[in-house]
């Protein structure tokens, strides 16, 4: 996540000279919206894991100012969503009453867009995969549509670059996942010029929020 351009070739510059022995190419791509975001497990669940964890979107479509108190709860939440008021409250200094105001507010004004429950999908017999799309055009309210109704398709979003379309979905088989590549790709014939798959195996570092978010002392 990168405020500005510069911030940008920054972060990539930092991570390409980090790893620059085993990197052969390097294809950023800017995201610019979500058209589905959902954790829910809809197909194959045979077992949840339960450390389950709880988060939360933040809308990247707004820019609102936030104060000290609003970064710092959002610290919180992104670590423990479920957390107490009360806890919540003493450890940020404050009252139940305005942890609960500020909770609202967030919701209200879309900084907070949900909140959900991390799955371990591996343990619960399902592979999951990264689709990468370059399509002739924007996606358009027929192809959300489409995508709002695929059982197993949870992370969809739009992007710039290369490839312009990114879908994240889930399988139990073999079968299943040369049905979800035949499904899209019939879906978006005559508009799709390329697409490569990739496996997801492991991920490695997860942050919701970006160290460099002033949080405050």
């Amino acid at each position: 996540m990168a405020k500005d351009i510069l911030g940008l070739y920054q972060t990539l510059g930092n991570i390409v000279q980090s790893a620059r022995k085993h990197i052969s190419e390097v294809h950023p791509r800017i995201s610019i919206g979500y058209h589905k975001v959902t954790m829910t497990i809809r197909d194959c669940v045979t077992n949840i894991d339960d450390n389950n964890f709880v988060n939360f979107l933040i809308n990247p479509n707004k820019e609102t100012n936030l104060d000290s108190l609003d970064l710092k709860l959002l610290k919180v939440l992104s670590i423990n969503a479920r957390e107490k008021l009360t806890l919540i409250s003493k450890q940020l200094q404050t009252t139940p009453e305005i942890i609960r105001y500020r909770i609202k507010r967030l919701l209200k004004d879309k900084i907070i867009l949900g909140f959900y429950t991390r799955t371990n999908k591996h343990r619960s017999g399902l592979s999951t995969y990264m689709l990468l799309l370059n399509l002739a055009e924007p996606p358009n309210q027929k192809d959300k549509y489409f995508f709002a109704n695929q059982d197993n398709v949870y992370h969809v979003k739009e992007c710039i670059g290369d490839w312009n379309l990114i879908v994240h979905f889930s399988s139990g088989s073999n079968s299943k996942l040369i049905s979800t590549l035949d499904k899209i790709r019939g879906h978006f014939s005559g508009k799709l010029n390329k697409f490569t798959l990739l496996i997801l195996l492991e991920r490695h570092y997860f942050a919701p929020l970006p160290k460099n978010i002033p949080f405050g002392p």
